[in-house]
């Protein structure tokens, strides 16, 4: 059930090629019109068969095709596309009809089923051969490329260790509450920043596109100079890892890292360029995104930045508002943030996408690891990201979230906060130690808060004018809010107060 096929820029050839995601056990999208492509012989005829249907057209001069199949039905029977041009035919086997989710982001959706808390179980209880991912292999390019190497696999014992975990368990959340296959599209690199995932023309429309391109360009102009100094100090370390291996003795020290240069997974636009793009446009439900760590340092960015990209994937994706439901970033204790505010704020700056429609935010700030900025729970992140699905773009109802802000009002001396998604809304612990208030000067005071039905009434008595409460706002907070069905609310502040960026881009997540 495996197989690649690449389709390459070159229409030299007098090959008949398929688009990327048109291999063996691939799984194509039920219940709405699915494009496919490929390159041929300029001008010669192409003939698509698929599931008892039969589209021809013909290759343009560039030797580039694409069609149509009229809205399938879900089938878990391995089916053949049959693709055939001028004498030649090419054919994809074991195909089915699900539901598709692009899984796209950092590491902690790169992380793998292996690494997950409870692995070995996982993996021994993996019998899911209708639970396929297309696994992109990391690709920088400067333009966008027609294709990418990748390939699918089932969730299987033996194959479900390398599916990104946060994909499969949010697929499984889904193939166990619908009962059709699920195609799980996983283009993630660990260490990147979303400008590495947007499309030059969507860099170029956001307001920080000048800050950001003097930023690259000063990393490029600088780079030859920096990657002399890199190889020095490689040279070094792995001299001074010899004579202590020699020695027989412990070498901690972690090596010096490439600078920031041309080829670098950060390059703007590189992994859309190189992984997103040889995607368009197949046929998918929706997006899954797992990214924001790399960016914390530079929040006041990242609002905007986020928003564009939700917007320009669509775009790209052609299918309409698609849902784009993405994970807040966890609980961690960062020790490069001297504020130990810089996640708070981007996560902020996430809950900010709420605003557009058809989104929605798994919240995880309770199961994150203070210590490991790849925390091994990610079975409850796949849950909760199912949960927004299930309830959103299936209609199957249930609890699709933690509690979200609604509004907030000034009451007296008290501000009561209301919330959405919030049956059963509750306190548990000392409200104290994740409640704060300010008043005009601007300082936060703890403060106590009580529910009352929907909304919680948060008060000081240090505080006699109170203007803007926050709850759960630090890197690692307490947290104590949640709904009945024991999901956290997400950590807010009901008056935006910035924060300037500190530091340089977090570099240390890998």
């Amino acid at each position: 059930m495996v197989g690649i096929l690449c389709l390459c820029a070159s229409t030299a050839w007098a090959k008949l090629e398929l688009g990327t995601p048109f291999q063996d056990g691939a799984v194509l999208q039920r219940e709405k019109p699915v494009p496919i492509w490929g390159t041929a012989d300029p001008g010669a005829e192409v003939k698509v068969d698929f599931a008892g249907q039969s589209v021809s057209t013909k290759a343009g001069p560039d030797g580039k095709w694409s069609v149509h199949l009229a809205a399938l039905s879900a089938s878990a029977a391995g089916s053949e596309l049959t693709v055939s041009s001028a004498g030649k035919t090419r054919i994809v086997h074991d195909i089915l009809v699900g539901e598709v989710w692009v899984c796209s982001g950092q590491s902690n959706m790169a992380f793998k089923v292996k690494n997950v808390v409870n692995a070995e179980a996982e993996m021994a209880a993996a019998n899911f051969p209708q639970i396929r991912q297309l696994l992109v292999s990391q690709k920088v390019a400067n333009e966008p490329q027609a294709g990418a190497t990748a390939q699918w696999s089932s969730a299987l014992p033996g194959t479900v260790g390398n599916f990104s975990a946060t994909a499969f368990f949010f697929g499984r959340k889904l193939y166990q509450a619908l009962g059709v296959p699920i195609g799980l599209i996983n283009a993630s690199v660990g260490g990147t920043g979303i400008e590495a995932w947007m499309s030059a023309e969507g860099l170029a429309a956001d307001p920080s596109y000048p800050v950001i391109k003097q930023r690259w360009s000063e990393a490029v102009e600088a780079f030859p100079v920096r990657l002399e100094e890199f190889k020095e100090k490689r040279q070094k370390w792995a001299e001074a890892k010899a004579q202590a291996e020699s020695a027989g003795k412990e070498f901690k020290r972690i090596p010096p890292r490439r600078p920031l240069g041309p080829g670098d997974k950060n390059q703007l636009s590189g992994l859309f360029n190189g992984m997103v793009h040889p995607l368009l446009p197949y046929a998918v439900r929706g997006i899954i995104w797992y990214q924001g760590e790399h960016n914390a340092f530079r929040h006041s960015e990242y609002a905007s930045l986020f928003q564009g990209l939700i917007g320009q994937w669509r775009k790209d994706f052609g299918q309409g508002d698609i849902p784009f439901y993405f994970v807040q970033l966890p609980n961690l204790d960062h020790k490069l943030d001297q504020t130990k505010t810089a996640w708070a704020f981007l996560r902020e700056a996430q809950s900010k996408a709420l605003s557009v429609p058809q989104t929605g935010m798994a919240i995880t700030i309770d199961v994150g690891n203070p210590n490991d900025v790849h925390p091994k729970n990610k079975q409850d992140v796949g849950k909760r990201l199912g949960l927004l699905a299930l309830a959103r773009t299936y209609a199957k109802g249930g609890v699709a979230s933690g509690p979200l802000v609604d509004k907030a009002t000034v009451e007296g001396n008290a501000i009561r906060v209301s919330f959405r998604e919030a049956e059963g809304l509750e306190i548990r612990g000392n409200p104290e130690s994740s409640f704060s208030v300010a008043g005009a000067d601007g300082v936060f005071h703890p403060a106590t808060a009580r529910v009352t039905g929907n909304s919680v009434m948060v008060t000081s008595s240090s505080v006699s004018h109170p203007e803007v409460a926050r709850y759960a706002w630090a890197n690692n907070p307490a947290v104590v809010l949640f709904n009945g069905a024991g999901l956290p609310a997400a950590p807010f502040q009901t008056k935006e107060i910035s924060a300037p960026m500190v530091g340089e881009e977090n570099r240390a997540e890998e």
